[in-house]
C-alpha cells in the first residue's frame, strides 16, 4: 500500500518526465506504425556508396551500451552455431532460409549474374543522416551481417532516404538485385517506379501503410499493416477465466493508429474463429467482449490526456496505447499518478517504441507489452535462430541488436535466396507458397506481413527496441 509520504515525490518524478517528454524533439509529421517524418531531414549525403560501420560515428546516433560480460559470452561461443532454417512440421511448403547443408556458403552455387563491372548488388534505402540515421545504421549493420553469412558474392549498397538527393540516387539506381529498406513512405513512392523499371524485387522492411499492397507483386512488405496489427493485440486479451472489468482503447489522431484501435475494438465485440489447422480442425470461437467493456477514448492533443485523470479509481484491465510518440511519453506519467499501475498496456509497434518503452519504465509501469515483429518464444519453442543472430551480432559489431536490424538481416538473407534462385528474384517471391524461416521468426510471403508477437517490456530486452 502507497503511503502518503511517498506521494509527493512520485509526483515530481512524473512531472519531470511529462515536461521531458513535452520537449523531446519528436517531428509533428509522425504518423503511427509507418513514417517517422512525411518531409525526410536533410544532413550529409553518404550518397550511392558502399557503407561500413565506420562510416557512422556511435556517438553521434547513441549505441545501445554493451555488458561487458555479454560481449565475453558472444565471443567465447563458436563461430556458427543454430541455422536460421528450422524445422516447421508443415508440408508441401518451400522453406526458404532452410538449411541446405552449406552453412555458410550456400547461396553461391546458384548465384546470379553480375552486373557489368562488378558483383550483383543490393540496394538498402535508409536514413544515414538526420533524425532516423541511428535506425539506419541498425539496419546497415543486420545486412552486413547477412552478408557475411551468405559468404560474399554480393555488395551492398546505400542510398540515404533523409537525403536531399535521393530523387537523384534512384534515377540512377544502375542493376541491383534487390531493394530493402525505407521508413518514408513518401520515399517509397518516389522510388517505386525506378524499382519496377529496373526489374528489382522491393523488400519493404519497415514500412506498416496497407497501401504498399497497391504497388505490385515485386513488392513484399515484412511489417503488418495497422488493422493486422491491431488485430493481432487483441488476441492478448484473454476471454476465459477472469472477467474482464474494463479494455480502454487510446485512439491517436492519424489515420494508422485510428485503423489499429477499430480493429482491435471490433476483434474484441465480433471475435473471428481462428483458421483451421491439422492440430486444430475445428477452432473454438473467441469469446466476445460486451462493447460496454471496451471504451474509445480519442486523444489528439495533449489537453485531452487530462481525462485519463478522470478515470482514476475505475477498473482498467487493459489498455491499448495508440498514440503517436510525443502524446504515449506524456501519458504514462499520467497513468503513474493515477493509479493505472496494475493495468496491463499494450504498445504498438512504431519507429520509436525505444523511447515510449523507456519513459513507461522510468515512471515504474511493470504491466507494458510491447508488440515487436519477432519471435522470441520460451522453452522447448525458444527461437533458437533469434538467439544465434544477437549472439553472432555482437561478436561482429559489439553492440546489442534491435529488431531494426534483425529485419534488415533477414531482408538480406531473403533477397540472396531469391537472386541465387533457378527461378528468379521476381518469380521466387511471387511463389504464394513461399515460407521463410528467418531469425525473426517465420513467414509465409502471400500473407500480410511479418507476425507480431507481444513480451514484456524490461530492462533487459530494451535493446531490441530501436
Amino acid at each position: 500500500m502507497e503511503t502518503i509520504k511517498s506521494l509527493p515525490l512520485k509526483f515530481f518524478l512524473a512531472s519531470a518526465i511529462f515536461i521531458a517528454a513535452f520537449l523531446a524533439p519528436w517531428p509533428f509529421g509522425w504518423e503511427f506504425g509507418a513514417l517517422a517524418q512525411e518531409s525526410a531531414e536533410t544532413g550529409e549525403d553518404l550518397g550511392f556508396e558502399d557503407i561500413t560501420v565506420d562510416e557512422f560515428s556511435p556517438d553521434e546516433v547513441g549505441v545501445y551500451e554493451l555488458d561487458p560480460a555479454t560481449l565475453e559470452n558472444a565471443e567465447a561461443a563458436p563461430e556458427g552455431g543454430q541455422e536460421d532454417g528450422r524445422e516447421d512440421g508443415r508440408e508441401g511448403e518451400e522453406v526458404a532460409g532452410a538449411d541446405d547443408g552449406n552453412k555458410e556458403g550456400a547461396l553461391e552455387a546458384s548465384a546470379p549474374l553480375a552486373p557489368p563491372g562488378g558483383k550483383p548488388t543490393f540496394i538498402m534505402a535508409v536514413p544515414s543522416s538526420g533524425h532516423w540515421s541511428s535506425f539506419g545504421l541498425d539496419a546497415v549493420m543486420g545486412a552486413e551481417l547477412a552478408l557475411k553469412k551468405i559468404g560474399g558474392g554480393f555488395d551492398l549498397k546505400t542510398i540515404d532516404e533523409a537525403g536531399p538527393d535521393f530523387a537523384s540516387k534512384v534515377r540512377n539506381l544502375g542493376s541491383p538485385v534487390a531493394v530493402m529498406g525505407h521508413l518514408y513512405e513518401s520515399k517509397l513512392a518516389q522510388g517505386a517506379p525506378y524499382y519496377a523499371k529496373a526489374g528489382a524485387p522491393t523488400i519493404i522492411t519497415y514500412i506498416q501503410d496497407s497501401k504498399t499492397k497497391e504497388l505490385g507483386p515485386s513488392f513484399v512488405r515484412f511489417l503488418p499493416d495497422p488493422a493486422s496489427q491491431g488485430r493481432r493485440l487483441a488476441k492478448e486479451v484473454p476471454r476465459t477465466g477472469k472477467r474482464i472489468k474494463q479494455v480502454y482503447v487510446l485512439e491517436g489522431p492519424e489515420t494508422s493508429q485510428k485503423e489499429l484501435a477499430e480493429a482491435f475494438r471490433e476483434a474484441l465485440i465480433n471475435p473471428q474463429a481462428p483458421a483451421p489447422t491439422k492440430a486444430n480442425p475445428k477452432p473454438a470461437k473467441p469469446r466476445a467482449l460486451k462493447a460496454s467493456n471496451v471504451n474509445t477514448i480519442p486523444i489528439e492533443k495533449p489537453e485531452d490526456l487530462n481525462v485519463l485523470l478522470e478515470l482514476k479509481g475505475t477498473p482498467q484491465d487493459w489498455i491499448l496505447v495508440a498514440l503517436p510518440p510525443r502524446l504515449a511519453m506524456r501519458a504514462a506519467p499520467i497513468f503513474a499518478a493515477s493509479g493505472f499501475k496494475r493495468a496491463t498496456f499494450l504498445i504498438p509497434t512504431s519507429l520509436a517504441i525505444r523511447e515510449i518503452g523507456a519513459t513507461f519504465l522510468a515512471v515504474n509501469i511493470t504491466g507494458a507489452q510491447v508488440a515487436l515483429p519477432l519471435e522470441f518464444g520460451s522453452g522447448k519453442n525458444l527461437n533458437k535462430a533469434l538467439t544465434d543472430f544477437r549472439r553472432r551480432f555482437i561478436q561482429y559489431h559489439r553492440r546489442e541488436p534491435s529488431w531494426a536490424a534483425v529485419l534488415a538481416y533477414d531482408a538480406t538473407t531473403l533477397a540472396g535466396l531469391a537472386a541465387s534462385s533457378e527461378t528468379g528474384a521476381l518469380p521466387f517471391l511471387e511463389d504464394a507458397e513461399m515460407v521463410h524461416n528467418g531469425a525473426a521468426g517465420r513467414m509465409t510471403l502471400s500473407e500480410d506481413g511479418w507476425p507480431i508477437s507481444t513480451v514484456k517490456l524490461d530492462q533487459e530486452r530494451l535493446h531490441w527496441l530501436p
